[in-house]
């Protein structure tokens, strides 16, 4: 329908949300009959793709409108729907993910106030990992463009273990890496 606005909130944040709405002047338009029903989004909101009927979170890469788990490690939170495929070296409490998958923890940082402040390569080991290249400070989209731009033999031995913050300002030399 024209006109109609949608808000996705946080689960926490809903009730707040519905008593904002209600506050609100209804529209002067009735609805009649003959309207047809509005359009339903069927896609997530997160990555775009088709979301299954009944389903809580979003098959592709695991939104949902109550929000995720996280598991918190080192360098920053990870949601739920990574860990199948971060890496966490026995030698460190950090994690790191493939190319592939740091476009979804960009995606995840930014609707959860979880802000990116670095990263590093790792070229995965037998035991542990070897930092190829240090990125701090660095940006979202600088991790996301060098991300994109392994090629596929670089991809498979790599990993990205991304510095993060939840919405919150650290002070020089606290986190980060060199801690």
């Amino acid at each position: 329908m024209a006109g109609e606005v949608r808000v996705a909130v946080r689960a926490s944040d809903a009730t707040q949300a519905r008593a904002l709405l209600e506050s609100m002047p209804r529209n002067v338009r009735r609805e009649t009959a003959s309207d047809p029903p509005p359009a339903v989004e069927d896609a997530c909101l997160s990555c775009g793709q088709p979301l299954v009927a009944g389903s809580e979170a979003c098959g592709a890469c695991g939104w949902s409108f109550a929000g995720e788990a996280e598991v918190a490690h080192v360098n920053g939170p990870i949601p739920a729907s990574l860990l199948a495929v971060a890496w966490s070296p026995i030698s460190s409490r950090r994690f790191g993910l493939r190319h592939d998958a740091v476009q979804r923890h960009v995606d995840w940082c930014r609707r959860n106030d979880v802000e990116i402040r670095g990263f590093e390569l790792w070229r995965a080991e037998t035991v542990g990992h070897t930092v190829i290249e240090r990125f701090e400070p660095a940006t979202a989209d600088e991790l996301r463009a060098l991300a994109a731009s392994l090629v596929t033999e670089q991809a498979r031995s790599t990993y990205f273990s991304i510095d993060a913050t939840r919405g919150i300002r650290r002070s020089e030399g606290e986190g980060g890496f060199g801690a």
